[in-house]
């Protein structure tokens, strides 16, 4: 059931989280049957467009695992790592079925396509669900434009993303980096 978004109320992540992760595996098992080729955690996962299309087609051809980055891979907003991973399966998986490339727009684009599956099992723009993909999606994306880097810690941001707004997270997260570099 979604998880309500209550004056802030940390309380309600935990809730969310599971019900997020439960979310994603299903995207991704759906994704797997459909395609026909799971997913590996991999330091060399694709990094352009043009490698993923290759490593896909390769995919499609021999019913092997499409490598998915085993970079930053925790913390991350999901129950566990293994999670993030079938998330990345699914989020790489479709970009070459809905021909989006790597860039912000196509990434922002991308990241409405996971929203609107995420709606389509009821799970709108109020739940708190809704809030944590939107700011693992958008959030991080328009942080990796503000700075050049993947956020560091996924579950920092996103919690800040859902409880002080996406500016708020930002500005938290940079004074992160700086203290700690």
């Amino acid at each position: 059931m979604p998880t309500q978004k209550q004056d802030r109320d940390p309380s309600l992540l935990d809730e969310a989280r599971q019900n997020i992760s439960l979310f994603v595996l299903a995207q991704a098992a759906m994704r797997e049957r459909r395609l026909g080729f799971s997913w590996r955690a991999s330091a060399q996962a694709p990094s352009s467009y043009g490698a993923l299309l290759e490593e896909f087609r390769a995919a499609e051809l021999s019913g092997l695992a499409l490598r998915v980055s085993s970079l930053h891979n925790d913390p991350v907003i999901y129950d566990t790592p293994a999670v993030n991973l079938a998330f990345r399966y699914w989020h790489d998986t479709s970009h070459v079925l809905h021909g989006l490339s790597f860039d912000l727009e196509d990434e922002l684009d991308l990241a409405d396509h996971h929203l609107e599956a995420l709606r389509a099992e009821g799970f709108g723009p109020d739940t708190v669900e809704h809030q944590l993909l939107y700011a693992d999606t958008f959030g991080q994306a328009y942080f990796q434009l503000c700075t050049g880097q993947f956020v560091a810690n996924q579950v920092r941001f996103d919690t800040n993303c859902v409880l002080f707004g996406i500016d708020e997270a930002l500005n938290q997260e940079l004074d992160a980096l700086r203290t700690a570099g």
